[in-house]
């Protein structure tokens, strides 16, 4: 483990600030009752949720230096609640944050649930936003897409290449919000962080839904 890599938890204070943020916020959603496409997961969620106001009083401003980037995960869903969208909430995160959006990336999921309608929910996103000023690296000009594939393991992990990525082509130091897993280059906060081991993570087979042929879709 090393200096990035310490928990943190959750009423503890930041004693420095971060150039990389990824948060994952514990969303107030819920999971659909149709577990065909993952039957190794529970239909309630692992973790209890936040709304959008407890939400947007997480000192992020605070967190982050005058340079920064966000990197913050969004679903598809709506607030159970509010039926706000996920996503118009994120932006709105991001905005009171004091980030300006760049770009958002998109993770290919290949399988998921099919709730009430035409569509399989198969992605998710990450709003990808900067404070400052948004400058990069000529070597690392292109060198990442805004959709990558990878299966899923147990509900709300995050793939490992993702944060590798990052690591790969931004320098720290990094914070990762509302983590369960403990990642080398990355300080964690939140109160379930160090709670999900590898061992978990293993990816499972992919079970598709009665009826699926073909290749699943790409991004």
């Amino acid at each position: 483990m090393n200096a990035y890599a310490r928990p943190l938890e959750m009423s503890a204070t930041l004693d420095k600030k971060y150039r990389v943020l990824v948060i994952d916020p514990p969303w107030n959603q819920g999971k659909t009752g149709k577990r065909k496409a993952r039957p190794n997961q529970t239909t309630t969620l692992d973790y209890p949720t936040m709304t959008k106001s407890e939400l947007l009083t997480l000192p992020v401003e605070q967190w982050a230096e005058d340079q920064s980037f966000l990197w913050l995960w969004a679903t598809n869903s709506k607030d159970k609640k509010s039926g706000e969208p996920i996503l118009r909430t994120a932006f709105d995160l991001m905005e009171e944050w004091g980030f300006s959006y760049y770009t958002t990336v998109t993770w290919n999921k290949r399988t998921g649930p099919c709730p009430f309608g035409p569509y399989q929910i198969v992605t998710e996103h990450v709003l990808f936003g900067y404070k400052g000023k948004a400058v990069f690296p000529r070597e690392h000009l292109g060198k990442m897409q805004t959709c990558f594939t990878e299966t899923p393991t147990v509900h709300s992990a995050k793939p490992d290449s993702f944060y590798r990525q990052i690591a790969e082509h931004f320098e720290g130091p990094r914070l990762d919000v509302f983590a369960r897993q403990v990642r080398d280059g990355y300080d964690g906060w939140g109160n379930q962080y160090g709670s999900l081991t590898t061992e978990e993570k293993r990816p499972r087979s992919l079970i598709y839904v009665e009826n699926h042929q073909g290749v699943s879709p790409a991004c």
